[in-house]
């Protein structure tokens, strides 16, 4: 029984095995075009660290907006289903709520791979990404812009991750 009517693609910019010199410009490589399947991916993420026996296991989350309802059907079902609440009480649905589904599943997977000893990091950039700041309060990176992303990654990858080692 499956749901999803297009393909999906998960970009993985660095296998386990890999070092990191080889691999560094794939990340900077990359090219936004919406429609992200952010609760899927992350679900991809955490599947593959969560068998991991490293020691120390970090889990960055990069968005640069709102995870997009066509291709997530968990968050879309819950879209649908508080709509149809909605007309059955006669009320006109919030739409600012569309996002609570995925924000709810977002906040969910990240007390999963918490649980499970994987650290999240979410990181955000630009005003659509703002609600990072509440979807993680302790370990996110938020800029306004691109230009200031990279002052803002080290500036707080330090204060978490440094002084937490």
């Amino acid at each position: 029984n499956y749901t999803r009517t297009i393909p999906l693609c998960m970009d993985v910019f660095k296998t386990f095995n890999e070092p990191w010199f080889a691999t560094k410009n794939r990340l900077g490589e990359t090219i936004s075009n919406g429609w992200t399947p952010l609760t899927a991916g992350f679900e991809f993420a955490i599947r593959r660290l969560i068998t991991r026996r490293e020691h120390r296991k970090l889990l960055f989350i990069i968005t640069d907006g709102m995870p997009n309802g066509c291709l997530d059907v968990v968050a879309l079902d819950r879209w649908h289903t508080y709509t149809d609440e909605c007309e059955k009480q006669g009320k006109v649905p919030d739409t600012d709520q569309k996002w609570e589904p995925y924000l709810e599943i977002l906040q969910t997977q990240i007390n999963e791979a918490e649980s499970a000893g994987i650290e999240v990091i979410v990181i955000g950039v630009g005003a659509g990404a703002e609600y990072v700041k509440t979807l993680a309060p302790k370990h996110y990176v938020y800029a306004e812009d691109f230009e200031k992303l990279p002052i803002q990654v080290v500036q707080r990858l330090s204060e978490m991750l440094l002084w937490a080692a």
